[in-house]
């Protein structure tokens, strides 16, 4: 998806999280990597977009709250934002979901509890189905691609 977003004028920054490529990571956790993840806005220059897939959700998350003035949009991908603990700020947000459209996405929520809170304590929010399974940057990378690209130039 990397040729989509460059292709669109856009300069992605994919981040490998610390302790990922080690076997077994002693001291790294969710708190490391939002700090790894504030670190690369804190090098860039203007607004950033941050995307996160999965548990990366919870550190791009963490790490709009930690530089709010610095996030332009943070995009999830297959994954919701997460719950007390991490307060929500004033940026958009968009969510890219494998299976679920933005109805299905709240039926579904309503079963999470506190996900759910948080999901809608957000003002600006936008919901769209990929239609992949959960690894849609494997499965179908230039849809996910595309809709990233959508996503920043909102």
């Amino acid at each position: 998806m990397t040729p989509t977003l460059e292709a669109a004028g856009l300069r992605p920054h994919p981040m490998t999280m610390p302790g990922v490529d080690e076997p077994h990571p002693d001291g790294i956790g969710l708190a490391e990597w939002v700090a790894a993840a504030v670190e690369r806005i804190d090098a860039l220059p203007g607004e950033v977009v941050l995307v996160g897939h999965s548990g990366g959700g919870s550190v791009v998350w963490g790490a709009a709250d930690a530089r709010p003035d610095r996030v332009a949009r943070v995009v999830f991908v297959d994954t919701v934002p997460t719950p007390p603990g991490f307060p929500i700020n004033d940026f958009e947000t968009e969510m890219l979901m494998g299976e679920y459209d933005r109805e299905a996405l709240e039926r579904e929520l309503e079963k999470w509890g506190p996900y759910a809170d948080e999901y809608r304590a957000i003002e600006d929010v936008e919901v769209a189905r990929i239609g992949s399974a959960h690894w849609p940057q494997f499965s179908w990378p230039q849809r996910l691609g595309e809709l990233l690209v959508e996503a920043v130039k909102r």
